[in-house]
């Protein structure tokens, strides 16, 4: 083999590591910068959505409800820790058209250890079983890292509400199934005890 063709290979050689490894590094380059910036970027929606259900539990419910807008209603919630919140947060009533009342719409959540609760009540008026209004309460703020928001509401007229014919209909259907369960528990008692009657030893002969 000539010189010429040796040192033609020695170059392709060199130029290819030379090349690969540039390629290299700039891939390893990117892969830290993207790195770095998903890192950075805020929780989405669905993730800050998903830290407040871990930390936190909220139940609204209607205390007691007018029969006329003239009377006073009493609207509840209570907040459980599902884990310890060290830090305050903010909470919001927000109320419906027309709805009013005497009390501060907005408070603070003091730190909670895990399982404790915490009520909050708030007395409305123009809020009654007479037409269909309703009484919201939004919680926020910063926890552990975490962006805290998590929002409830409640009608005057549930029954009204699409939520509650969704969950009418899902506990017809529940006890549907738990007659049915108990129609053929019946059937089978039945069967057994006709068996007992009718027992070869029972037999006059």
């Amino acid at each position: 083999m000539s010189k010429y063709v040796v040192l033609k290979t020695i170059c392709v050689s060199l130029l290819g590591i030379t090349f690969g490894y540039g390629i290299t590094r700039v891939m390893h380059t990117e892969y830290e910068v993207s790195t770095r910036n998903t890192a950075s970027i805020p929780l989405t929606k669905l993730g800050v959505d998903q830290a407040s259900y871990d930390y936190i539990d909220i139940k609204i419910e209607n205390v007691s409800l007018a029969d006329k807008k003239e009377g006073t209603s009493l609207v509840q919630v209570r907040i459980t820790a599902l884990r310890d919140i060290p830090s305050a947060l903010n909470y919001q009533w927000i109320l419906g058209k027309e709805v009013t009342t005497s009390q501060n719409l907005d408070g603070i959540l003091e730190p909670l250890t895990q399982g404790q609760s915490k009520v909050f009540e708030l007395r409305v008026q123009n809020y009654s079983k007479e037409w269909q209004s309703h009484v919201s309460l939004n919680l926020n703020g910063d926890l552990s890292g975490h962006q805290v928001r998590r929002d409830v509401i409640i009608s005057s007229r549930p029954e009204d509400s699409f939520e509650y014919v969704v969950q009418q209909a899902a506990l017809a259907e529940e006890q549907a199934k738990q007659n049915s369960l108990s129609g053929k528990l019946q059937k089978l008692n039945n069967k057994k005890t006709l068996s007992e009657k009718f027992r070869k030893d029972k037999i006059i002969r």
